[in-house]
């Protein structure tokens, strides 16, 4: 084996022959100001290659079947080599090695070469069990950005002093003597079906309230990597205090429980840092404004707040998708926090005027999704706009819409997307999912159970200084995965604390729930 100095041949790249809906409809189109983000990674990819054979030239077309890179960033399988400068500051490094195969091995030859080449003066690789994320351990955390994915998986950086190092942080146990809802299988290499997972958490709210009638069950979080947080509120709670009465393993997983406030969440939606108020804090860096005639997913929509003694305030959101009801009404999803009282949806026009593109009629009771009934001069079209490289999504469906969107879904972590008239296109990896509970006792009959899924978006390190931070204004957003499935809006973003560049999104399939599907363009 060559030994680890050797170096690794790597080079930027790009999509080759990228696909697009611009061949078939005039309805897609690149957004007139590109968002720019504190410091924006570069769109390229990372491509590393085997250090034998002839190594390719710039221009080169290389077919990256063996990479299994997401269709989203390349649909055809295929990347062409460009003329800039390869490195770590981009979104993914690609790697010629399938690590879901559980028997390919990262600790020795080529793959082991490439990975401890990819940051300068890596000490050592380590990854999760089972392999679900690396750790890469440096002498010194290299400049910013970092990549979201290596190989497809999310990673952290560290040294002896700085940084991280699992993704998920540690736990605060209970009594490991105490185990219930056995009848569960949260270890299986899948996550639980929704409707198992419902009465998991409702079985968890039975004991709690049997057993611990003084704490509130808020949240259950599971993670891809078999582990549970259980997250806990309640009159002067002392998580420390509890935690050693409380259960250790709860469907078969270790269970870590922490407090409301460890999280680090907008307490309520109007609280939220993805959204701004343009009045007295005017943003900084750029974003697209652009009043769009037509409009799609990912463009920005205005609100006011009328005050009673101050000028109004004004938020500014992102534009979900357009969905239809069972009488084929259709509606625009927004965020809801980010509309005025009398929901007065709308952009701004030259002259200081205003076009006015809908009113909020609807919230989907307790998920912050807002159906806004767009008035009739006004067009949707559910194609949201290109990236760099003249991709864009085909949107098929919202998560739910078909039987199968609800059976256990793998915890590998998945890629997903989002467009933002604040942040551009950005990218995480789904890494857990959890049922948030809107009910003083959860093992009441008429409970709320909102489901969430968790995405990484990349290493933070100083809150707010982040490029892998949403802005503000990102709520709303829809978020897709690699099929072009709409699965979910975007809430919040944590940019301190434990969970730090987590992020959550409400399940799309509260919108099925309610009847609502997908409005598919023609």
């Amino acid at each position: 084996m060559a030994p680890l100095s050797t170096p690794t041949r790597a080079y930027a790249v790009i999509p080759h022959g990228a696909t697009t809906l611009a061949s078939t409809s005039p309805r897609s189109v690149k957004r007139r100001i590109s968002p720019s983000g504190i410091q924006s990674p570069s769109k390229r990819s990372l491509l590393l290659v085997s250090s034998s054979g002839n190594p390719p030239q710039a221009g080169q077309r290389l077919q990256i079947g063996e990479y299994c890179s997401s269709k989203q960033l390349f649909p055809n399988q295929q990347a062409q080599i460009i003329e800039e400068q390869a490195s770590w500051h981009t979104n993914n490094v690609l790697v010629p090695f399938d690590l879901r195969d559980p028997t390919v091995a990262t600790d020795e030859g080529e793959i082991k070469r490439m990975l401890h080449n990819i940051f300068p003066e890596t000490i050592g690789v380590m990854e999760s069990v089972p392999r679900l994320w690396f750790n890469f351990y440096v002498a010194q955390l290299p400049s910013t950005p970092w990549p979201v994915t290596v190989g497809g998986l999310p990673i952290t950086l560290r040294t002896d002093t700085q940084g991280r190092g699992p993704l998920f942080p540690l736990r605060r146990q209970g009594r490991m003597n105490i185990s219930i809802c056995e009848e569960f299988n949260g270890r299986a290499e899948h996550y639980l079906a929704d409707d198992d997972f419902r009465l998991l958490v409702r079985a968890v709210g039975r004991h709690f309230q049997t057993y611990h009638p003084n704490v509130r069950l808020c949240e259950v979080i599971m993670t891809m990597q078999n582990s549970i947080y259980v997250v806990l509120d309640g009159d002067n709670l002392s998580v420390n205090t509890v935690a050693h009465l409380l259960p250790g393993k709860i469907a078969r997983c270790f269970v870590g429980y922490l407090h409301e406030s460890e999280l680090h969440r907008p307490a309520r939606p109007k609280d939220s840092m993805a959204m701004r108020d343009l009045r007295p804090d005017p943003f900084s860096g750029v974003s697209d404004n652009t009043a769009y005639d037509t409009l799609r997913p990912g463009v920005m929509v205005w609100s006011d707040q009328v005050l009673t003694h101050a000028h109004p305030i004004t938020w500014t959101t992102t534009a979900g998708v357009l969905v239809k009801n069972n009488n084929n009404q259709a509606f625009m999803t927004g965020a809801s926090h980010g509309f005025g009282e009398a929901g007065i949806i709308y952009q701004p026009q030259p002259g200081n005027t205003k076009r006015i593109i809908g009113q909020a009629v609807q919230e989907i009771n307790l998920t912050d999704i807002a159906l806004v009934q767009l008035r009739d001069s006004v067009d949707f079209v559910n194609i949201t706009f290109e990236d760099d490289n003249g991709n864009v999504p085909n949107f098929t469906r919202l998560f739910g819409e078909h039987p199968d969107d609800l059976l256990p879904k793998s915890k590998f972590p998945e890629m997903v997307f989002l467009n933002s008239p604040f942040s551009g296109i950005m990218e995480g990896t789904v890494v857990a999912k959890s049922l948030a509970i809107a009910s003083k006792y959860p093992a009441e009959e008429e409970i709320h159970f909102i489901p969430y899924e968790w995405a990484y978006t990349g290493q933070i390190e100083d809150a707010g200084e982040s490029p892998r931070a949403p802005p503000n204004g990102v709520c709303g957003s829809a978020i897709w995965d690699d099929k072009g499935v709409v699965t979910g809006f975007f809430q919040y973003h944590i940019s301190k604390g434990m969970f730090a560049g987590f992020y959550a999104s409400v399940a799309a399939s509260k919108l099925v729930k309610a009847g609502f599907k997908l409005a598919l363009y023609s």
